[in-house]
């Protein structure tokens, strides 16, 4: 496992208004896959992001009181239950596209994506990029 600095950007589709995130992390690679490790500073809770790249697929999941994760695959829908502080959320997603890119001193990570969150829907984009 070796350090890294990521930058994340996302945001709706479309929209000029993007979300930028700079952390540090860490990373590791075994067997073709990658995975990055971050905290976001988002929560109290002391938990951690962790991104799976295997092959075209992208896990993404975060662990703390809140655990969840999205799986994201071109061309297929993930549908999952969002815990939250009013209980249990319904959330699906479809990759429309995954593309990644593993490279000697950098990662990145693109996808685009529609979203439908307890009955509203939006399309989005989101890049990470880990750079080690």
């Amino acid at each position: 496992m070796q350090n890294c600095k990521l930058k994340i950007t996302g945001g709706q589709a479309g929209e000029k208004e993007t979300v930028e995130l700079y952390t540090n992390g860490s990373v590791s690679f075994d067997n073709g896959t990658t995975v990055i490790e971050y905290d976001d500073g988002e929560s109290d809770d002391n938990s951690l992001n962790r991104v799976i790249i295997s092959g075209d697929v992208v896990t993404m999941s975060r662990l703390g009181a809140f655990t969840q994760t999205l799986i994201f695959e071109k061309g297929k829908s993930f549908s999952t239950l969002i815990p939250t502080t009013v209980g249990m959320l319904p959330l699906s997603i479809y990759s429309s596209s995954v593309v990644t890119d593993v490279k000697d001193d950098k990662t990145t990570v693109n996808l685009s994506y529609s979203m439908d969150f307890n009955g509203s829907s939006s399309e989005n984009e989101m890049t990470l990029e880990a750079y080690y």
